[in-house]
């Protein structure tokens, strides 16, 4: 699964930085757009992400992970790593408050539960149940770090060295 994931991962990342019609979508996301006109964006990744993903990676797992990247392309939230931890922890780069408050909803909506638990299982010879979580103690340490950057604003390097935090996700397989 990790190596799935992590081919998954680079494919992606790939297509981020040389496909034309995925720079054009994501150049849009930085100008102020509508949520309809992101949701619209939203779609045209996830299928230019489908037709990278074909034939590298299994069909049952293709469109959960090209819904996962689209809505984390949007959100601004990037995938940095996937290792395995107790379970398999995947890291997530979130630039700004605005990206980490939008990791945590897609955790707490069930978003991103759905999603692993349809990837897992579809590779799983079994059924498994999925736990999709985030140490409060994680998440608390990154807002510790955010909010005492409020008063740095006038040196500029530092502030972003400090917004830009790495935060991680456990999926826990029983």
């Amino acid at each position: 699964m990790i190596a799935l994931l992590t081919t998954a991962n680079d494919i992606i990342d790939q297509l981020k930085d040389t496909s034309p019609d995925v720079l054009d979508l994501m150049r849009e996301l930085k100008e102020p757009v509508s949520e309809y006109k992101r949701g619209v964006i939203e779609d045209l990744l996830k299928l230019e992400f489908q037709v990278a993903l074909k034939g590298n990676v299994p069909a049952g797992m293709m469109v959960p992970l090209a819904s996962t990247y689209a809505r984390s392309t949007v959100k601004d939230i990037t995938v940095v790593l996937v290792v395995r931890g107790d379970s398999i922890v995947i890291y997530f780069l979130c630039p700004t408050l605005t990206a980490l408050y939008d990791l945590l909803e897609l955790i707490t909506s069930g978003f991103m539960h759905s999603v692993f638990a349809e990837m897992i299982n579809t590779q799983a010879p079994s059924p498994r149940t999925v736990h999709v979580y985030v140490k409060d103690q994680d998440f608390s340490a990154r807002l510790s770090v955010l909010s005492s950057a409020q008063g740095l604003l006038f040196v500029r390097q530092l502030l972003i060295l400090k917004l830009k935090g790495i935060f991680n996700v456990t999926l826990k397989l029983s």
